[in-house]
């Protein structure tokens, strides 16, 4: 009775043709239906629906967040997990516009994270060599990383495994661990080097290109202490492969990023394929317009070598100075999963090893990076005053906070400038290559701009 139920209802369905029947409703009494059968074909049944995104669309919140917490305590196979996290990441796109769903969603993930660890943990064992490029993969789509307790049984599980996989998994699997900021130990990068040894000459290119920027990102990254690994998994791609044959603005400025870390080369000119602004990039603009600072958003020559290092750059009035801004959206971070189930943020390999090229670099920099949240500031007193009154506070403001870094204590680095949690205070730090966290506040400067 009840599939003919169903049949009646999406027969009714296609001959009414309504708008109101969506994908996402033709779909939902299938997915129900297998309630029936058992509680877990009924959760994969969900995250295998999440591919569509009529589904998505329609997603109750509420629903979310009861499978996820179900897959938490489910007896799952490796390609079920696999099946969990890839409709989990396809709900929290890596890029594109945030809203409040999204952001619901986010928060249940990361809530109930840690216990879905422990459920992948206990079936380690039964990952075949592929499911563990798989797995970190899908943790690359989610930007989540998982805790220290998990990554050392993970490497335990992979310890003779990463070598058979194919070279383009393998090129995968650092590029993952790159982006995510992880470590490998010395036997994952050495089946890396065994594994080159035997394909050096089956990769392309592009896979090339992605095996030395991941050696650049690890490398970059505090604690990396097998520098000697990274380097020669470097230069045996390097020397194999020449410049000549790289195509693509992509593929070459991994390569530029690589070559800029490992050789300190210097290219006849800069490849940054910067050629678009966000929104927060343009507000940032406008107030520093306002605050009588004179914007460069053609930094082509301003900063050489190293690729879209930043945003954007202004001129100090008063001593001409010029000061370089990047600004440190949502891109730059990715979620970390803490041993206790908790989790934070960190910086992303990318923007680690950014930071590390342009300390490397040999120039007298002076790089502010301004973080999402005093931009939020500036953008709620914008909305809560008129026009004069705006400019009146946001010229202090950012007079504050570049004065500081053009003070004695700071100038020539890399400085983040933070707001402090339910206050009008910021502050600002030099960020070392040693630093992989938004960093803490070791000066807080009392804000100018309170409205």
């Amino acid at each position: 009775m009840a599939r003919e139920r169903v049949k009646r209802s999406l027969g009714e369905q296609k001959r009414l043709g309504d708008a109101q029947f969506s994908t996402a409703a033709r779909i939902r009494p299938k997915i129900k239906f297998l309630a029936n059968k058992s509680r877990d074909e009924d959760t994969l049944a969900f995250f295998k629906s999440l591919h569509d995104k009529g589904v998505i669309s329609t997603l109750n919140v509420n629903d979310f967040e009861a499978y996820f917490i179900r897959a938490t305590a489910g007896q799952w196979k490796p390609e079920d997990i696999n099946t969990i996290l890839r409709g989990t990441a396809r709900v929290m796109p890596i890029m594109g516009k945030s809203n409040e769903k999204r952001d619901a969603c986010r928060a249940i993930v990361l809530e109930h994270f840690g216990k879905l660890e422990a459920n992948i943990e206990s079936i380690l064992h039964n990952f075949k060599n592929t499911d563990y490029y798989t797995h970190a993969k899908n943790c690359a789509k989610l930007k989540i990383r998982p805790s220290e307790r998990f990554l050392d049984h993970f490497f335990t599980a992979c310890a003779d495994k990463i070598k058979k996989i194919s070279p383009a998994k393998m090129s995968s699997f650092m590029r993952s661990m790159a982006k995510l900021g992880i470590l490998p130990p010395a036997r994952i990068l050495n089946q890396v080097l065994s594994k080159l040894d035997v394909n050096i000459g089956k990769l392309r290119h592009t896979t090339a290109s992605t095996v030395m920027w991941s050696a650049a990102a690890i490398d970059s990254m505090p604690g990396s202490d097998e520098h000697g690994l990274l380097k020669a998994i470097y230069t045996k791609l390097r020397r194999k492969y020449p410049q000549a044959h790289y195509k693509g603005i992509d593929t070459r400025q991994r390569l530029h990023s690589a070559d800029l870390w490992f050789r300190n080369a210097t290219p006849v000119r800069n490849i940054s394929t910067k050629d678009t602004t966000s929104n927060m990039e343009e507000d940032m603009m406008a107030y520093f317009d306002l605050a009588g600072y004179t914007v460069l958003d053609d930094t082509d020559g301003i900063i050489a070598d190293i690729p879209n290092a930043i945003d954007f750059a202004i001129q100090v009035p008063s001593t001409s100075e010029t000061v370089m801004i990047e600004m440190d959206g949502p891109s730059h971070y990715i979620n970390v999963i803490h041993n206790d189930g908790s989790y934070g943020e960190d910086y992303n390999g990318n923007t680690i090893l950014q930071a590390g090229l342009s300390q490397k670099s040999g120039q007298n920099l002076i790089i502010l990076r301004i973080s999402i949240d005093l931009y939020r500031r500036l953008q709620a007193i914008e909305q809560e005053t008129d026009a004069a009154g705006f400019r009146d506070t946001v010229k202090p403001f950012l007079d504050t906070i570049i004065n500081t870094v053009l003070s004695d204590d700071f100038r020539e680095g890399v400085h983040t400038v933070v707001m402090q949690p339910d206050t009008d205070d910021f502050c600002i730090s030099t960020m070392h290559s040693s630093d992989t966290k938004p960093p803490t506040c070791p000066q807080i400067i009392p804000s100018a701009a309170t409205p």
